[in-house]
């Protein structure tokens, strides 16, 4: 596997932030098996995405001199090891664009890079313990610099592709927790005063009526588009994501079918 590949298959591109799904199942360091050596995993998997993410930073113009690696780092360790939420990324994110003092911009960037590479190594189910910051802060710089060891690459190539094993393991794991976790509050919530449950499954409730229109498969088309205010709150209640102050967009595709089927059954400024 390529460094290009290695990017594609372990994170999500630098800059899009989507919501982290909680669930109940117990996270722990990677399992390795009795033939391999955990602590080496854990050095060459931390070797291999520090090697990538420098890679991909030095190719958008980004340079030991026209980023700030400490603030970087500090900021990517603490979202990693404390979590991030899409909200606190897009916030980042846009503050940095709204500067213009160029010394404040390297740092206000820095801190939003540091956000988005927790985020995406969260959503790709990695936790605290799979990563060895120094050694990851190494290697990102080295590919800063252009200082990469292809032969090296290549070795902790293969320890990325055994990562992505066990967190797919783990993940089955904490699925099959979820999924009871789920039944349940889904067959308590169904109970609540006012909830409707469709033949689908999903489950909504209607605080307020809006006066506007409802969405009308005849005149509106069957690719129906929705302007929407919202906020992603897990089962446990922990905010996820909150969109309560800046409309988004959204159109059918397999992660919004479930919105999607609500918001065409509300007329439009319904709550």
């Amino acid at each position: 596997m390529n460094t290009a590949l290695l990017l594609t298959a372990l994170l999500f591109p630098i800059g899009m932030c989507q919501a982290r799904q909680a669930h109940a199942a117990d996270t722990r360091p990677p399992a390795a098996s009795p033939s391999e050596n955990a602590a080496q995993l854990k050095h060459d998997v931390s070797t291999s995405i520090g090697y990538a993410m420098g890679i991909a930073f030095a190719q958008r113009g980004r340079t030991p001199v026209t980023m700030n690696v400490d603030t970087y780092m500090t900021s990517f360790q603490t979202a990693f090891k404390n979590g991030i939420t899409k909200t606190a990324c897009e916030e980042a994110a846009e503050k940095a664009a709204a500067i213009t003092d160029a010394d404040e911009k390297r740092t206000a960037q820095s801190i939003s890079d540091g956000l988005n590479m927790a985020f995406s190594l969260l959503n790709n189910g990695f936790i605290a313990d799979d990563i060895d910051r120094e050694v990851y802060r190494q290697a990102f710089e080295a590919a800063l610099q252009g200082k990469v060891d292809e032969e090296k690459v290549r070795a902790f190539d293969r320890s990325s592709k055994r990562m992505l094993q066990i967190i797919n393991e783990r993940n089955a794991t904490a699925a099959q927790a979820n999924l009871s976790v789920s039944q349940a509050f889904l067959k308590d919530n169904s109970r609540k005063p006012g909830i409707v449950t469709t033949s689908s499954g999903l489950q909504y409730k209607i605080e307020t009526t809006g006066t506007g229109p409802a969405y009308q498969p005849e005149k509106d088309g069957d690719a129906p588009a929705f302007t929407v205010k919202y906020t992603v709150h897990g089962i446990n209640g922990t905010l996820l994501a909150d969109h309560s102050h800046q409309p988004v967009r959204f159109m059918e595709n397999k992660h919004t079918r479930g919105l999607i089927e609500a918001l065409s059954k509300m007329n439009t400024g319904s709550i």
